[in-house]
C-alpha cells in the first residue's frame, strides 16, 4: 500500500499509434454508417481527453461519398459518419492533424480499401426498356407476329445506381399486360 493516490494518464496523441475502429471495407449506397478513431500516445495508451483534430476523406476521384468531419467526444474518441452515394471502389484515408505543423499522419488501420454496392431496388427508380416494339403511343406498343420482342426491367436503387444481375433479395414484381389481337397478324401490347 502507498499513501499516494496516483493515476497515470496518456501523453500527447501520436497519429501512427491512434487506431481506426469500426471502419468497414464495404458499404451499401444510400446507407450511412459510423466509425471512430481512438487517440493514443507514443506507448499505445488510449487518451481519455479530447482536443485533437482528425480528418477523413475518400481518395477516389469522381465517386460521390459524404464524410462528416470528426466529432470530438472529449474522451479520446473521434466519431465519423459516412454516406456512400455511388457504386464503386474507394479508398478511405483517416488522418491525425498535427497541431503544430498541420501535417496529416495516417492513423493505424488507414487507409481502408473498399467498395460500395447498390442498395435494394426501388420501383420508382427502375425503368422498363422495350426492344422490337413499334410505338403507337406512350401506353401502347405494337408486337409484330414472328418477330422477337424484349421487355427488360432495369432495376435501380434509391440513388439511381443500377442493380446488377446476381443474388438479390428482391420482392416479387407484378405487372399486368393486356394483349389484343385485331386481325391476328399483329398484336397490341398495352403497358
Amino acid at each position: 500500500e502507498t499513501p499516494y493516490n496516483a493515476k497515470v494518464v496518456a501523453g500527447d496523441t501520436v497519429g501512427l499509434r491512434s487506431t481506426l475502429v469500426g471502419a468497414e471495407n464495404s458499404g451499401v449506397a444510400g446507407v450511412e454508417y459510423e466509425f471512430h478513431v481512438q487517440a493514443r500516445d507514443k506507448y499505445g495508451s488510449a487518451l481519455e481527453r479530447g482536443g485533437d483534430r482528425f480528418t477523413a476523406f475518400f481518395d477516389q476521384v469522381g465517386l460521390d461519398m459524404v464524410v462528416t468531419n470528426a466529432t470530438d467526444t472529449l474522451d479520446g474518441k473521434y466519431g465519423f459518419s459516412i454516406l456512400p452515394v455511388q457504386v464503386g471502389m474507394w479508398t478511405l484515408s483517416v488522418y491525425f492533424v498535427n497541431k503544430t505543423t498541420g501535417e496529416l499522419v495516417h492513423v493505424s488501420g488507414s487507409p481502408v480499401v473498399g467498395s460500395t454496392t447498390p442498395g435494394p431496388p426501388i420501383g420508382r427508380m427502375s425503368a422498363l426498356v422495350t426492344t422490337g416494339f413499334e410505338n403507337r403511343s406512350a401506353e401502347t406498343k405494337l408486337i409484330t407476329a414472328g418477330l422477337y420482342s424484349t421487355i427488360e426491367i432495369v432495376l435501380a436503387d434509391v440513388q439511381a445506381n443500377h442493380v446488377e444481375i446476381g443474388p438479390l433479395n428482391v420482392p416479387p414484381i407484378s405487372s399486368s399486360m393486356t394483349y389484343r389481337c385485331n386481325d391476328c397478324n399483329d398484336m397490341d401490347l398495352l403497358m
